[in-house]
């Protein structure tokens, strides 16, 4: 989930068509990545799509060395952009959300951040694909790859947004569901049926909001006539 704000940054200062090298310190990012070498070079757009979409670390981590020079300094202004949002309970140690001490966040903080970047129409398509194709800059390279997100294309109205696991913050989910006009946002950490329980929770809210329109449609004629009486 720590990949959200680094795409935050990243698209603060978006450059689609800019290229970057891979570095022997991106390459070796590990253990979800799509097999980039040191000396590939790579469209912006495209990484930043494998990131989101993947959850490469590999194109992360290069996200993160293009956006600033290295990850600690990028570390620096996740911090920073973290505190401008008022994240108080969020904190960065790395870019792409390994355990690490001093990195750690709060369900209500990711919300918060899922909702800015739900904002930009880029970040929103691309979480919302469940598949792509991408090349090295020179064509020579292709890399294929899948959503981590499994109720793309599986749940009705499944909109994004991200997923996460480490050991030690296990199964973790960001995710949006829009039917009509009705729009709800589930996060959950350390979830081991993350899958079906998010299938029930959007479920539940959905039932909920036909409940709440059919109760105001019903009391809508006695409100008029009330009106209409006075």
């Amino acid at each position: 989930l720590t990949k959200i704000m680094t795409a935050v940054l990243i698209l603060e200062k978006y450059q689609p068509e800019a290229v970057v090298t891979i570095t022997r310190e991106a390459a070796a990012a590990h253990p979800t990545k799509i097999g980039l070498r040191a000396g590939d070079r790579m469209r912006l757009s495209d990484l930043l799509a494998a990131t989101l979409i993947h959850s490469a670390n590999d194109a992360c981590r290069a996200l993160a060395e293009w956006h600033s020079g290295s990850e600690e300094k990028f570390v620096v202004k996740m911090n920073e952009r973290a505190e401008q949002l008022g994240l108080h309970d969020t904190h960065f140690a790395n870019a792409c959300g390994f355990d690490a001490e001093g990195h750690y966040s709060t369900a209500q903080d990711i919300a918060a951040l899922a909702e800015i970047a739900m904002q930009n129409r880029t970040f929103s398509r691309l979480v919302n694909k469940d598949q792509m194709t991408i090349r090295t800059v020179d064509g020579k390279r292709k890399f294929m790859f899948r959503s981590t997100n499994a109720l793309l294309g599986k749940y009705t109205g499944a909109m994004g947004v991200k997923t996460g696991f480490t050991f030690k913050a296990g199964p973790c989910l960001v995710a949006v569901s829009q039917r009509k006009d009705v729009r709800v946002m589930i996060v959950m950490l350390n979830a081991r049926n993350r899958w079906p329980n998010a299938r029930q929770m959007f479920d539940l809210a959905f039932q909920q909001s036909n409940k709440l329109r059919q109760q105001r449609v019903a009391a809508a004629p006695n409100t008029e006539a009330q009106a209409t009486s006075l």
